[in-house]
Parts: structure tokens; C-alpha cells; sequence
């Protein structure tokens, strides 16, 4: 799939306020810094953007780490709650034949209610407007007349919810379709057998961001088509909700999951905006709820499918700003001299470095190659390490430590979000090398995967899934330390990289 022109990261777009179009968001070192950058934060995919699944195997088609900026606008395109009434199918089947795209028509939400939903959202309504529980205009929530009511008894209805213009948010929406409504395209997993189906909605989910306080970034399961409609079928699961708008909130069909770090665990967000407990085979109404309102806050990863987007502020957008990954490793390589703990022959870290928008190195030669298990890097290739033959499986032995394991090209992978700081770390058995502190996030953020029906932990740029021990620390010989096998990071933390 081609890429628009706003799903690119690069220091010209992110210095660029001017476009409508182009994606951003923010927070910064200060309020005043945040406000001057025009920008909300950052959504970064973890590994590919796209996959097929086929034959029980998970192929890589979209590009990896894609990241989209989320820039304020020039204008405020967010929306507040106008009204809401019930429609009969009836009535809504004649409306959809009039529907007509365009910047027209209204923001409109239908909500498929059964009978017995029908008669107790009536209930509900009348027992709040009775007892003058509801704050907002009586006209703003229709219930229908006692002489009217049996109409809509007498069958399913639509519980039809009207927006209008809020100029005081920015509105941003994720989805599979490449779509003037969908700022976020995501097209995630594609299993292609037994039957042709995907696991990311058309348009999975927004961000509805405050102008005002940039800090403020909220977060809503499903979205808007290109009429502008919202449409809740049937077998949605639902239930009421005094506290919302309308009465009534839903979880959507492929459903909308956050992962919060300071609490460590995935929460379900509804169509509202509320944050339960993860137990969508349940039911949702007796899910206990956690918060009234989905707030992002930085290093949040939003599960829409088995596709996963991280969110990064504007301070660590800003963060990530001050380190060059290039010029610091160069600096390494030029200060330290490393040499292989195993042939004693040179090594260069900066031929590792992956610059390709795949993610996979060059095939020059020297390029390191590294132990995942244990973390020792050499400077050769399989051809001269030995094999150790465990039933049908082979494994390469570390000529250092005589540990078993794979022994692959060493990868190291552009920042894009994913780490700010200088990489000492291997992911094992995949090989991509990062930061500690982002090896030790990811080996204990659980992740969904298309291909198995539990969590596990994946490699935030291939999404490999990471064996034990997950991550090791890069171990290597330096001429500068006297010829001492040594940890990358201690070389590290005593040179000016």
C-alpha cells in the first residue's frame, strides 16, 4: 500500500506547523514549549504496519515502525453532543437512501436497540428526566410520546445521537481504510485462509485532543465513515450507562485495548470513552470500569486489532530530538576500537545500523553478528562458529562461553520512538538491538498475536516473539580497556557518546 504523504517521520515535517493535513500532537519540556510546538505527540507501529497470515506463518507487507506525527490543526475539527432520539428501522432505511456524502451532513451515531432495549431505554430516560438527574436540556434527549411510545415498541429501533462543530478540539482517527476520514491508516493482519477476513475495523478508533490544554488526549473506540456516520449493529455488545450522553455505551467488534505502564495491564475503551477491565467475553455492563475517561499519557500502547500503535508524547518526542543515533555510534566506534571477544579482528557497531525502511541491514562484509543468548558479539559469520546438533534442531555454539543459541546478524534499529538513548541490549532470538531500559519494557509489555490465542512478549521492531531469556547485554572486547571482555553499557557510561 502507498504511503500518504503525512505518514512519514522526519525533522522537516515535525518542524512544520502550517499544514492542516499533516499529522501531529503534544506535550514538551514546558507548557510553553508544548504550545509553541504545535504538536500533540506521536503514534508509532510496533514492527509492520501490515501482515499477511497464511498457513500458520505471519508475513511482513507494510513498512516497519511507521510513525504519525499528530500536529494541531489550524482549525478545531472536534464535536459535541447536540441530541439524541429513537428512529424506527423504518424511518432510518428511508433516511439512508437520502444520505448523500459530503462535509454536510451531520456527525450521527445509530445505535441498533432490540425491543427490550427500546422499552428500557424509555424507562431509563424517564426515570432521569423525573427526577432531574439529567443537567442538559430537555430537548436534547428525545423520548418519545406515551401515544407515540408503541411504535417503537413494537419493534427494533435506532437510537440516533447528533453531533455537531467543537472548534476547541482536534479529532484524529485510526483505521484499516486509506480514507480522507482516517489520519491513522493501519492496515494490520490479513488472514488469508480459511476465509479472506482482517482484524483491524475500517476505522478502529480517535483521539480527540484539547487545544487548549495539549496534555489532554482522550481516546474513543470506532469512528466515523465517509458520510459521517456511525453505525452500532445488532449483535454489538451494549448496555446502559447513566453517567454517558445518550444512555448507552458498547464495546466495538474487533474492540479497542490500551496498555497503561504505571498500571501494567490492558483495559478496554469503549464507545464512549470509558476504561474497564479486559474481559470482552463477558459482559460489559458487569465489567467493572477503572476510569470515566480514556486519558493517554506517554508510553501507552493502543491495541486495535493485533496492530499495535505506541503513543509518545511531545517531552519525549523532544527527548528523542537530542540523541543522534549515527553520530553516537560513530563516536563509539572511533573512541573504543572494538575488537571480537572470539578472532580478536576489528568490529565497527555503525555497519550494523539499519537505514533501510524494511529494517533489515546492509550485506556488506565486517558487519557484526551476535550470541542472542548470551550477548557476545562476533565479527564472523556461521561459517566458522561451530554447530551442536540437539535431536532435529542445530544450534551454534558461543566460542566464548559454550552456551547454545542462535547466533544472527546484529541489527540495529533507527530510534522512531521505540528508544532515546544509546543501544546495549539484544533482543533475543531476533538480534534487533536497543536501549536497556526499552529491553527491559518490552520483554514485560504482554502482546496479542494473530497467530496465538495468549499474550506474549514481541520484539517492538520485527515483533518477534522473544524467547528466555528475552534480552541480553551486548558483550564485547575493547582496545581502549585493555582487550577485556566487556558490557557495551559500562563502555558506554564511561565515554562521552
Amino acid at each position: 500500500m502507498e504511503r500518504s504523504s503525512y505518514d512519514r517521520y522526519d525533522r522537516d515535517s515535525f518542524k512544520n506547523r502550517g499544514s492542516d493535513k499533516s499529522l501531529t500532537i503534544g506535550q514538551s519540556d514546558s507548557d510553553i514549549a508544548v504550545n509553541d510546538l504545535g504538536v500533540y505527540g506521536r503514534l508509532v507501529t510496533l514492527g509492520h504496519s501490515a501482515y499477511e497470515v497464511k498457513d500458520k506463518k505471519q508475513v511482513p507487507t507494510g513498512q516497519q515502525n511507521l510513525v504519525f506525527l499528530l500536529k494541531k490543526r489550524i482549525r478545531g475539527n472536534g464535536l459535541k453532543f447536540k441530541r439524541s432520539f429513537l428512529q424506527s428501522v423504518v424511518e432510518e432505511k428511508l433516511k439512508k437512501g437520502e444520505e448523500r456524502e459530503g462535509k454536510d451532513e451531520p456527525y450521527t451515531i445509530s445505535i441498533f436497540l432490540n425491543q427490550k432495549e427500546v422499552l428500557s431505554h424509555i424507562q431509563e430516560q424517564k426515570i432521569l428526566q423525573n427526577t432531574g438527574k439529567k443537567s442538559t436540556p430537555s430537548n436534547e434527549h428525545s423520548v418519545p410520546k406515551d401515544e407515540n411510545q408503541q411504535q417503537f415498541l413494537q419493534g427494533p429501533s435506532h437510537l440516533m445521537v447528533e453531533y455537531e462543530r467543537d472548534e476547541a478540539f482536534d479529532m484524529f482517527q485510526i483505521g484499516r481504510l486509506p480514507q480522507a476520514q482516517n489520519d491513522v491508516v493501519v492496515p494490520g493482519p490479513t488472514v488469508l485462509q480459511p476465509r479472506r477476513f482482517f482484524t483491524v475495523s475500517r476505522q478502529a478508533a480517535r483521539l480527540v485532543c484539547s487545544r487548549d490544554n495539549p496534555r489532554q488526549i482522550s481516546i474513543f473506540a470506532s469512528g466515523f465513515n465517509s458520510k459521517n456516520k456511525m453505525t452500532i449493529a445488532e449483535n454489538t455488545v451494549k448496555w446502559l450507562d447513566r453517567n454517558s450522553q445518550f444512555g448507552w455505551d458498547a464495546s466495538t467488534t474487533n474492540g479497542l485495548r490500551v496498555w497503561y505502564p504505571n498500571m501494567r495491564r490492558w483495559c478496554d475503551v469503549s464507545l464512549q470513552g470509558k476504561v474497564r477491565q479486559n474481559g470482552r467475553e463477558t459482559e460489559c455492563d458487569s465489567t467493572p470500569m477503572i476510569a470515566d475517561e480514556a486519558v493517554l499519557s506517554n508510553g501507552c500502547v493502543l491495541d486495535i486489532g493485533c496492530a499495535y500503535l505506541l503513543f509518545e508524547d511531545a517531552r519525549a518526542i523532544l527527548d528523542a530530538e537530542k540523541f543522534n543515533l549515527r553520530k553516537s555510534i560513530n563516536s563509539f566506534d572511533a573512541l573504543t576500537k572494538l575488537l571480537c571477544p572470539s578472532f580478536n579482528s576489528k568490529m565497527c557497531l555503525s555497519l550494523a545500523l539499519c537505514e533501510t525502511s524494511d529494517g533489515v541491514g546492509s550485506n556488506a562484509e565486517g558487519i557484526p553478528w551476535v550470541f542472542t543468548k548470551c550477548g557476545h558479539v562476533t565479527s564472523e559469520g556461521d561459517s566458522k562458529i561451530q554447530v551442536a546438533q540437539q535431536g532435529t534442531q542445530h544450534h551454534k555454539i558461543c566460542p566464548v562461553c559454550k552456551m547454545t543459541g542462535p547466533h544472527v546478524r546484529m541489527r540495529i534499529q533507527p530510534c522512531n520512538g521505540i528508544y532515546s538513548s544509546f543501544p546495549t541490549c539484544v533482543f533475543n532470538p531476533c538480534g534487533c538491538v536497543t536501549s536497556l531500559n526499552a529491553a527491559i519494557k518490552w520483554s514485560q509489555c504482554p502482546l496479542r498475536q494473530i497467530l496465538h490465542r495468549d499474550f506474549r512478549r514481541c520484539c517492538p521492531f520485527c515483533s518477534t516473539t522473544l524467547e528466555e531469556p528475552r534480552y541480553s547485554t551486548l558483550l564485547v572486547k575493547s582496545v581502549a580497556r585493555g582487550e577485556d571482555i566487556v558490557s557495551l553499557e559500562k563502555l558506554v557510561d564511561k565515554l562521552p557518546v
